[in-house]
């Protein structure tokens, strides 16, 4: 007699090549998402405003994982979750996004609603539904999350080191 786990994946195992092709679609999109943003970026970049996508190997899951400046900006998205929650009559706001969703985002700081493709648990759904008021509740944090970033730091320090130099 085969356990209950050994006839699962022998259940499985046909539709196993179908499911890791999909897999990879699924994270070729994502790394085509993250380059569409990095190129919306660029172009914002040119008219004055910093790119908002810095992808990191080792993103947040939980509320653990966010650096400390980055709390204020997950208490207003989680806030902000519930109330969007609350308003279209759901009782448990993980209907809208995770909570690690929410870490993604103010990590990420996604600028368009194309760019929330490459946070975690976002897809053309969400976005549709909710991406808009995302992208609107992490606004008023954004200015402030991109000058602690660590490259935004470097920038800095080598500005006002050139600056030093500069002076006689």
């Amino acid at each position: 007699p085969r356990s209950h786990g050994a006839r699962l994946l022998a259940t499985l195992e046909p539709h196993a090549a179908a499911l890791r092709e999909a897999r990879r679609g699924r994270a070729a999109d994502r790394q085509e998402a993250a380059g569409a943003t990095e190129a919306a970026g660029e172009a914002a970049g040119a008219e004055g405003e910093e790119e908002v996508l810095e992808v990191e190997d080792d993103l947040p899951k939980t509320r653990d994982d966010l650096r400390p400046q980055e709390q204020p900006a997950y208490e207003a998205m989680l806030a902000w979750k519930r109330a969007r929650a609350k308003e279209l009559g759901y009782n448990d706001p993980c209907v809208i996004c995770h909570n690690r969703t929410l870490c993604e985002l103010v990590r990420l700081l996604p600028a368009t609603p194309a760019a929330l493709n490459a946070v975690w648990g976002i897809g053309a759904k969400r976005i549709a539904q909710h991406g808009d008021l995302m992208l609107s509740s992490l606004l008023p944090f954004r200015a402030d999350l991109l000058a602690t970033r660590p490259a935004a730091k470097r920038a800095a320090k080598r500005a006002n080191a050139a600056e030093t130099d500069a002076q006689p």
